[in-house]
């Protein structure tokens, strides 16, 4: 079965920028607290953090990469819908959806993001939405079961070693692209 996949777009062309903070004694990289951000490309590693509290939207049209030990922490109560153009890897320690809900994370892949990869420790609980993305998540060996929970829609997907991945249910109701089901797979 064949099936056609809206592009996604710019959600805007500007937007606030990301600056770095100290939050409850802590120094973050970059906090967004609430609102919409622009970034031209995003990298993030050693053990740089970025927290995204309240809700923000943020728009990257080029590359992002998370090495090390980085990470995105999004707080409890608080959602982030990140739109990105380029390639983009989650390593590091990935972006850490404290809530543990899958609706409080969405990412949207751009006509021109065809590559997204999760690997190492990068354990993601959000919706991908990337209909032109070549989607590879690297596992890294650990016994979590929060590898991946949520839902993606991607050009393919291919998973190596170690990674588990759980299908939450709810986005299949309020996810960003509704109305599919998965009726057979094959495992290789």
């Amino acid at each position: 079965m064949n099936v056609q996949f809206r592009d996604v777009t710019a959600p805007y062309a500007s937007g606030l920028t990301m600056a770095p903070a100290t939050v409850g004694g802590t120094n973050y990289t970059y906090y967004l607290n609430g609102g919409d951000y622009y970034r031209s490309e995003l990298s993030l590693n050693g053990t740089k953090v970025m927290l995204v509290t309240n809700h923000c939207r943020l728009y990257i049209p080029g590359d992002v990469a998370l090495t090390g030990n980085a990470l995105i922490r999004i707080a409890p109560n608080s959602s982030l819908k990140v739109y990105v153009g380029g390639s983009a890897s989650f390593g590091g320690n990935g972006i850490i959806n404290q809530s543990g809900c899958a609706t409080n994370l969405y990412y949207y892949g751009l006509p021109s993001n065809t590559s997204l990869s999760i690997s190492g420790n990068g354990a993601f609980i959000g919706a991908i939405y990337a209909p032109s993305a070549a989607f590879v998540m690297n596992g890294g060996g650990s016994s979590s079961t929060n590898d991946f929970i949520g839902a993606s829609v991607s050009k393919t997907v291919r998973m190596n070693g170690h990674f588990n991945f759980h299908y939450d249910e709810l986005l299949g109701r309020v996810g960003p692209s509704t109305g599919f089901d998965v009726t057979s797979w094959n495992e290789l």
